[in-house]
């Protein structure tokens, strides 16, 4: 699928992002000495703003590219040319996909710099369509600030852009343990909306639609208000990251908690090793890990029917290809997985396939069997959420328009109602059920 120059460049672009600052600083200082926190990071800095500079070079090619076949798929279309048709539609899904990968790679820079927290990440996703355009002023005026920051040697800063998940902010700064988000603003007006907005905190003052109502035209009030909620979203992120709990930078009526862990997460990645290595010589392997995660590995022909079979193995339950999060899915990239890197290229570039499937009855056993009341929830208790939620109902977890409900007299809420983000974590991170319950479970018991 994908051509032997984009492996190349996808190659060399890992390599910057993923590896070279382990392999610099360890061939710099020995094994044997005392860590060098500083100089690490320095040299993890250094791959980052590399790897940096080819994703942005190889994205901004393909943005180009893709504007091209898409009028090209214009104009064969009003010549009815099927087979041309199809060329082209086969070409913008390559593009697409190569895309899609450097975004996840992108991503996997960021996911070092927070240290994988994954709630916090997650809510850098504001559920945006489209993708960004990398040309113009205003990202001109990006590239020219990413480039001010990484000038010193101690710093980084990400061009949020580049990845395709993480809306909030044009750049993710960070220096030691140190974490910024900055929202690059050119030209006047903006300028002159950040001096309003400073007289308003200086004297104590809010930025609203009444205070500000008939003091300017129209479009300039909706600029200022649309700053001030940039501003306010980029405030409760770092404050999240901070102290872990506070306002989500999304929803104002919403109180978060995260449910950090407080047993070590036990993972099941050695497993899949084990599988992508049987399936070299046996096309396939399949297991499942703790009777309710089903995961099958594929090669040659047998990844095309494969997926079926694991399917019925998991009771008609959906199962999922891990290179489906290569999007907007927050989730531990596949640049990152304690893979060689071969196996890792092999998943990349769709060599093998893999695929993990969870059966939801045995988990909600599972998580009576470790006292977490868990239960499947009527289709109207769904639906009475689903109503009430102040965000998007694709954030709680359902399948036959029902959930899994968690009743518990001695929780506040009485009853809740598991996310998607927690089997995300259990697919894409691959975290075990049972570490996932139990840890849950001490989130709960604290609130």
């Amino acid at each position: 699928m994908i051509q032997e120059n984009y492996e190349k460049e996808l190659k060399k672009a890992f390599f910057y992002a993923c590896q070279y600052g382990a392999e610099t600083y360890l061939a710099k200082f020995p094994n044997d000495g005392p860590f060098n926190k500083y100089e690490f990071l320095k040299s993890c800095y250094a791959g980052f703003k590399e790897a940096q500079n080819m994703i942005l070079k190889e994205l901004k090619k393909n943005q180009i590219h893709l504007k091209k076949m898409k009028n090209a798929l214009k104009k064969v279309r009003g010549l009815v040319d099927k087979e041309k048709e199809k060329e082209i539609k086969n070409e913008i899904e390559e593009i697409n996909y190569q895309n899609d990968l450097f975004r996840n790679l992108a991503f996997s820079m960021a996911w070092q710099m927070l240290g994988g927290k994954r709630e916090i990440l997650a809510r850098f996703y504001t559920e945006d369509a489209g993708e960004k355009e990398l040309s113009g002023i205003g990202f001109d005026a990006i590239i020219a600030e990413a480039r001010k920051i990484n000038s010193y040697p101690t710093q980084f800063g990400l061009i949020l852009d580049l990845t395709s998940n993480l809306q909030i902010g044009d750049l993710l700064v960070v220096s030691g343990k140190n974490i910024q988000v900055i929202e690059v603003k050119t030209g006047k007006k903006n300028d002159e909306a950040k001096r309003i907005i400073k007289f308003y905190e200086v004297n104590q003052m809010k930025v609203t639609q009444e205070t500000i109502q008939g003091k300017y035209d129209e479009n300039f009030s909706k600029q200022l208000l649309r700053v001030v909620e940039q501003n306010k979203r980029r405030e409760r992120l770092i404050n999240l990251h901070s102290k872990d709990q506070g306002k989500d930078p999304k929803h104002d009526n919403v109180d978060v908690n995260l449910p950090n862990s407080i047993y070590p997460e036990e993972k099941y990645h050695d497993i899949i090793l084990e599988l992508i290595q049987k399936s070299k010589t046996e096309t396939f392997a399949y297991t499942i890990i703790e009777n309710i995660v089903n995961i099958g590995v594929y090669r040659d022909n047998m990844r095309f029917w494969g997926p079926n079979a694991l399917k019925a193995l998991n009771k008609n339950f959906p199962v999922h290809d891990i290179m489906s999060a290569r999007g907007i899915t927050i989730s531990e990239p596949v640049f990152l997985k304690p893979f060689p890197e071969e196996d890792i290229f092999d998943i990349v570039f769709d060599r093998v396939k893999i695929y993990i499937g969870i059966d939801y009855d045995e988990f909600i056993l599972l998580c009576k069997n470790l006292g977490l009341p868990a239960d499947w929830s009527s289709k109207k208790e769904l639906s009475q959420l689903l109503q009430s939620l102040p965000f998007k109902s694709k954030e709680v977890f359902s399948f036959d328009n029902r959930g899994i409900k968690i009743e518990d007299k001695s929780i506040k809420s009485d009853k809740l109602f598991l996310g998607m983000g927690l089997f995300g974590r259990i697919i894409f991170d691959q975290i075990r059920p049972s570490s996932i319950i139990i840890n849950r479970k001490a989130f709960f018991d604290k609130i």
